[in-house]
């Protein structure tokens, strides 16, 4: 299934945990940009991806950015005060 080799190669490319837009990312694996978002969202769902974390921000110019990181640096998994 063509989608499953697009999901592997974006994951790949995403999981340094560097922020991307979708063209950067489209640029980097050849992927057309809705097939991007579509892998993106992906990586949400799928259970293979899901001690990974695929987190998304807008830009103040409106430009959405994207970025895989482990779950275990999710802000929200961060301690609030140092012991």
């Amino acid at each position: 299934m063509a989608s499953n080799y697009q999901l592997a190669a974006v994951f790949d490319l995403m999981v340094d945990g560097k922020w991307r837009t979708l063209r950067s990312i489209s640029q980097d694996s050849g992927y057309p940009e809705a097939s991007i978002s579509a892998r993106l969202r992906d990586i949400r769902k799928v259970e293979h991806y899901r001690r990974y974390t695929m987190e998304s921000c807008q830009r103040s110019n409106g430009t959405w950015v994207y970025r895989v990181i482990p779950a275990a640096t999710r802000q929200s998994d961060l301690p609030l005060f140092r012991e």
